[in-house]
């Protein structure tokens, strides 16, 4: 089990691998966390070092979005290329095992459908698929949902329904959809803006100012929260 960093582009995953191979060592179940950024390092493509391992291998996919929202949430991500490497991956699906995890957090929960529709439309995500796993960010509590004022909860909550129904509409069994519906007593069990929001505004003009984005531009429909006044909102 290859947990992170990010074991697809460090040399002891490749000794490892390579020595497995060359002691004949390849009857293994082989796992993996990954942001699946890197199918190649250093000359040396991990497909082709795959192709010795008896047993399927799992891929646990670390994805909390789609496109420039994803670029924003994990700095470093390149979107076309994150896509091009689950079709990749989906090419190999009786051997390799494609698994999504994801963090639910403020950046996700107003468009988090919008994620899952993608996937499903396009075929990454299917009811035949592993459980597609959302983990609950607790921390830094300035970044979960839980700092949503309560009419941004509203809408997160109409989210998560959306995606729950377009979900039971097209045959997703019990267990892929437990994953959101468990999300729903988490988004509503604390209110934290009061105490929270200026941690949150500090944060956004920190990773903002540090990278050259713009986190307004990016998440419109959060636009507001950075910009609100200290008494907010409904």
């Amino acid at each position: 089990y290859f947990a992170g960093g990010e074991p697809l582009i460090t040399d002891e995953h490749y000794t490892l691998i390579e020595h497995m191979i060359e002691t004949g060592n390849t009857d293994i179940e082989l796992r993996y966390n990954t942001n699946i950024s890197n199918f190649k390092y250093k000359k040396k493509d991990i497909f082709k070092l795959w192709k010795n391992f008896s047993k399927p291998i799992s891929i646990y996919a670390s994805i909390d979005h789609l496109g420039n929202r994803a670029e924003y949430i994990r700095h470093g991500t390149k979107w076309d290329v994150i896509e091009s490497n689950i079709k990749k991956l989906r090419r190999y699906k009786k051997r390799i095992h494609l698994q999504v995890n994801t963090v639910y957090s403020i950046f996700n929960a107003l468009t988090i459908s919008h994620f899952y529709k993608y996937m499903i439309d396009n075929h990454f995500y299917t009811p035949n698929s592993p459980v597609w796993t959302l983990y609950n960010m607790g921390s830094p509590e300035h970044l979960s949902v839980h700092v949503l004022p309560e009419a941004y909860k509203e809408q997160a909550l109409e989210q998560l329904q959306l995606t729950i129904k377009y979900m039971s509409d097209l045959g997703f069994n019990k267990s892929q959809i437990d994953q959101i519906e468990l999300c729903i007593p988490w988004l509503t069990s604390k209110n934290t803006w009061d105490d929270q929001q200026k941690e949150f505004k500090e944060e956004i003009k920190r990773i903002d100012t540090l990278r050259g984005e713009n986190f307004q531009d990016t998440f419109p429909e959060l636009a507001s929260l950075y910009k609100a006044p200290k008494s907010l909102l409904p």
